[in-house]
């Protein structure tokens, strides 16, 4: 996630005069179907987004083309987020249990073959650590832990999408919690879970992702951050994800995933580094995990475009059997 030059996109002008809401329906169809118009999602609801404070107002979120390339973040305060893990500096995941670990496929595929059923690098050399914050300094309050076992869902492939794209590490010990709530900063080395979201996300929720992921690029090769990064961002319907995708020639998200794309104005995006990285969303008891950071457009950060994540939801059972 990474910040550039800002410039704001011109907001639609809206009049006085009151439009029939079947004439902004049809207007709404007429533009998509002859035009394949996908960049624009203008809420008339004065409801809030799940996750949103009520405001009343009209919200223009726009979701497409246009603007200047900006793939967002804010560093987080130290331990903000007590259930986010670092692993090999180059990805990410979430403590979901005492002993368990969540994190992508492709992040830790490097380590076992599912074609040939064996591990390919020992998981004693996996660098695994909690309650991190900046990755270059040490004896800031992180733990290293040990990983003993890995279980890569056994339908993963990164050649189609990056299908399945999730897999459960297992530690040697219990991690001790600093802190039972996952809304609540714990501070310097807090540590503590995030809950599993098992229902379907409400669309237009109001969700974050948080990493280390890359902030910028430097002779056009992606720069990682080393403190993590959080970015604002909105549940996508997978009807207009699968919009975006076919207008830009990409291939269509895969199955059991979810989209979200920048929550403001400003373009945003996960980038390189971001794979594994939790997106949450805030519900009133606490945080909860609803998806993995899988697919995202390069260069990082265009234009506002959706990112695909691996849904919590749909893996909700095989999470729970592979942890028991």
């Amino acid at each position: 996630m990474s910040k550039q030059s800002k410039r704001q996109i011109p907001a639609a002008n809206v009049g006085t005069t009151t439009i029939p809401w079947p004439s902004i329906v049809a207007l709404f169809l007429v533009l998509v179907v002859n035009t394949g118009l996908c960049f624009s999602i203008t809420e008339f609801s004065s409801a809030p987004a799940v996750g949103d404070e009520p405001t009343g107002a009209l919200r223009e979120t726009v979701i497409g083309y246009g603007g200047e390339r900006i793939f967002g973040g804010h560093e987080i305060e130290h331990g903000e987020y007590p259930f986010l893990v670092s692993i090999d500096k180059r990805c990410a995941g979430s403590i979901i249990g005492p002993r368990h670990i969540l994190t992508s496929a492709e992040c830790v595929n490097n380590y076992y073959s599912l074609e040939h059923n064996w591990f390919v690098i020992p998981l004693i050399q996996m660098e695994v650590f909690i309650g991190e914050h900046n990755r270059e300094v040490r004896g800031d309050g992180e733990q290293n832990v040990t990983i003993v076992d890995l279980k890569i869902h056994p339908k993963y492939d990164r050649t189609k999408g990056k299908v399945n794209n999730i897999a459960l590490l297992t530690t040697k010990k219990e991690i001790k919690y600093t802190t039972n709530s996952s809304t609540i900063a714990g501070g310097r080395g807090a540590i503590g879970p995030i809950e599993l979201r098992c229902d379907p996300v409400p669309d237009e929720s109001r969700l974050t992702v948080v990493s280390w992921g890359a902030t910028s690029y430097v002779d056009g090769r992606p720069f990682a951050s080393q403190v993590p990064m959080k970015l604002a961002v909105r549940h996508v319907p997978n009807d207009m994800c699968e919009c975006y995708m076919k207008k830009e020639r990409m291939s269509v998200p895969p199955p059991k995933t979810l989209c979200a794309a920048p929550d403001t104005k400003n373009q945003g995006s996960i980038c390189d580094g971001d794979s594994g990285a939790p997106l949450i969303l805030k519900g009133p008891k606490g945080y909860e995990l609803v998806g993995i950071a899988s697919l995202y457009k390069k260069p990082c950060g265009l234009a506002q475009f959706p990112a695909v994540y691996t849904n919590i939801s749909d893996y909700f059972t095989w999470i729970i059997d592979n942890r028991s």
